[in-house]
């Protein structure tokens, strides 16, 4: 399947709608489109891929300045991506179109594009799918699930799979990251919310096939939307281990410095909004550096108590929504001395932002998957995640026997690499976040004992496997 060899050797047109891929701010779901298009590139020479952009995007930034920079940086990329595909790395088979309008992108040019030059198979990696298409007018194969399913689709195929233009029916396969408007509707923005989840139930009920990142999003999907189990495919999301790399020390240090960090730190990456779980994760920091009110002298540094109250927490994300409450916690607790919000990060600084903090806390309330737990992972940086099933399904991947030992063999450093704690239980969290502040040296992963489990969860594996999904659809 690999390297071209795919398909029983046969060649199709692959849509992929690249429209969340070449944004300035990038979060989780714009990462996957990227990293996975960068990947099909890499192990797929035999399939012909037609990627599909905006040729312009404005950042929702306030300031004139970056927001100008951020746009230069935008067409900058899509040029590249158009003009000098040969010299970006990209293979022979990628051909990259730009799509207007750039309001109602999917719904009006995604759709029309597919409309007027079909193609096999169109791949939208987030959630949404188009409604203007050729087999929902030309054809009417939607059963009760909304599409016959792979079953069906084998049995349309021996029919004759083509439209009454003469077009080969399109199939369609979709990316649903999470459920997280069923579970947690309150902490999804309006109207957001509410497009985000007919988006998911359309898609979900339209697509020939769904790709869930992870098995918990695929049961999810099974439970709350009633989808055939056959036609939903769990496939991990990867990390780029050459770029999520421990850090040098000097590196570490120039980019503390650059966002004015000093002494130890607890890091949170991602964005700032309710279902991130940061009031609680600032509610256990406070509770445990308040926990010691000794004060030090200066000739005493290395106690425990001036650990605590030396040690910072860093959150590294952009400003999401609902977040005022977040930004206000740190002074309503009295820390907010302790407490740096760094804003949206520059994408090469989080490996030095990973290998200099003592701990990853990452307490969602709910996740699709958990990308930055194997980010920190990578960059040999011990995490603390809340114990939701996602997280446990990388905790299983990489735990022995519920403990992974660190690189250095001392038994009171041994602490576990990761540890999943119940999300609001602020108790806990503070007692496990005490055992990495309280440590007199920072403990790394010993990230060569566990290189081969990486490779599971590599963007390689990941193309892979979603290729597996595409040949499941168009065979």
């Amino acid at each position: 399947m690999a390297d071209g060899k795919f398909l029983n050797g046969k060649s199709y047109v692959i849509g992929y709608d690249a429209s969340r891929a070449f944004v300035a701010e990038a979060t989780g779901t714009e990462n996957y489109s990227l990293n996975l298009l960068k990947a099909l590139a890499k192990v797929d020479r035999k399939n012909r891929y037609r990627v599909y952009v905006r040729d312009f995007s404005t950042p929702s930034l306030r300031d004139h300045e970056v927001a100008k920079q951020s746009r230069q940086k935008i067409a900058t990329l899509l040029s590249v991506a158009r003009n000098d595909k040969a010299g970006q790395g990209w293979p022979s088979n990628f051909e990259f179109r730009p799509i207007r309008p750039h309001r109602f992108w999917t719904q009006l040019g995604l759709a029309l594009e597919t409309w007027k030059n079909p193609v096999d198979l169109l791949f939208v990696p987030a959630h949404t799918l188009p409604i203007l298409r050729r087999r929902s007018f030309l054809k009417g194969t939607t059963s009760s699930q909304g599409t016959t399913g792979i079953k069906g689709l084998k049995t349309q195929k021996a029919r004759g799979t083509r439209d009454t233009l003469g077009a080969r029916d399109t199939r369609y396969v979709v990316t649903i990251h999470d459920l997280g408007v069923e579970y947690l509707p309150g902490h999804h923005q309006f109207p957001q919310r509410y497009y985000l989840d007919l988006a998911s139930k359309y898609a979900a009920r339209h697509a020939d096939a769904l790709i869930a990142v992870s098995a918990a999003t695929r049961d999810d999907l099974i439970k709350r939307y009633k989808v055939d189990a056959k036609k939903v495919f769990a496939v991990h999301e990867g990390v780029d281990a050459a770029f999520f790399r421990p850090s040098s020390k000097l590196k570490v240090k120039s980019v503390k410095s650059k966002y004015k960090i000093k002494g130890d730190y607890i890091l949170f990456v991602g964005t700032v909004q309710p279902r991130k779980n940061l009031l609680m994760l600032i509610r256990a920091f406070a509770n445990l550096v308040g926990s010691r009110q000794l004060v030090v002298s200066r000739r005493n540094k290395k106690t425990t108590d001036y650990k605590l109250r030396t040690t910072n927490l860093v959150i590294a994300g952009k400003l999401g929504w609902d977040y005022a409450d977040i930004l206000a916690a740190p002074k309503k607790y009295g820390i907010e001395k302790q407490v740096k919000f760094l804003g949206h990060v520059d994408t090469g600084d989080l490996p030095a932002l990973y290998s200099g903090a003592k701990v990853f806390a990452f307490p969602s309330l709910f996740e699709g998957f958990g990308l930055p737990i194997l980010e920190a992972i990578s960059c040999g940086c011990p995490v603390i995640a809340s114990d939701i099933g996602p997280h446990r399904e990388i905790f299983d991947k990489f735990s022995r026997n519920g403990q992974w030992p660190m690189a250095n063999g001392k038994s009171r450093e041994n602490l576990e690499a990761i540890v999943l704690v119940k999300p609001n239980d602020v108790d806990k969290w503070a007692s496990v976040l005490y055992q990495y502040i309280s440590q007199y040296r920072k403990s790394q992963i010993n990230i060569s004992q566990k290189g081969q489990l990486l490779a599971e969860f590599s963007w390689e594996q990941t193309a892979k496997k979603t290729l597996q999904v595409f040949e499941q659809v168009i065979r």
